[in-house]
């Protein structure tokens, strides 16, 4: 007989076997392992109706997920609250480069890697986010919303992408790094 097929039916054995002394444990007949998903998953439902009530304007991509292990609330998600979320992301990562061009330490290797790498993460998680959405959830009638969407999220990134790549700091700074690590 196959080893990896021993293996398999060991394995089922076991959470089988896992599964009985779980259900002698709990009287109504659940396994464990389930009621604590359905547990959670109702507390999660309870968390989420507690945030929506509280603004009708709630836009999940503007918050922390209350989700475990912060999972995106999908199902929240409208096609609206992608440019609002976009536009503060840009923000944010404007204010982050207008704050890099004003420092006037000494460039290091390090500094000028994690000062870009911290520049667009909300940008990166927006998008991340908008091309699941696009590709998942994507209907007939969102098509046209969301390719509009994606053209003018597209243009302004690549603008604000163009303006740091090009930008002579930068270009200074890494010179700068090139000339001293020799």
């Amino acid at each position: 007989m196959n080893s990896k097929f021993i293996l398999i039916i060991g394995l089922l054995t076991y959470i089988s076997l896992f599964e009985v002394e779980a259900a002698k444990k709990n009287p109504q007949g659940k396994s464990l392992a389930c009621q604590d998903v359905i547990e959670s998953q109702l507390k999660e439902r309870a968390l989420l109706q507690k945030t929506k009530s509280n603004d009708l304007n709630y836009n999940p991509l503007l918050h922390p997920s209350p989700l475990e292990l912060n999972a995106i609330p999908f199902h929240l998600i409208k096609i609206e609250d992608f440019e609002e979320a976009f536009d503060k992301a840009l923000a944010l990562a404007e204010q982050r480069w207008e704050e890099y061009l004003k420092n006037s330490t000494t460039p290091t290797f390090e500094f000028v890697y994690f000062e870009l790498d911290k520049l667009d993460a909300e940008i990166v998680q927006i998008y991340t986010i908008f091309y699941i959405y696009y590709s998942h959830l994507l209907t007939k009638s969102s098509f046209d919303l969301l390719t509009q969407l994606e053209r003018k999220m597209s243009s302004r990134s690549t603008d604000f992408y163009y303006k740091i790549f090009n930008s002579e700091k930068l270009f200074q700074d890494l010179n700068f790094i090139l000339k001293n690590s020799q």
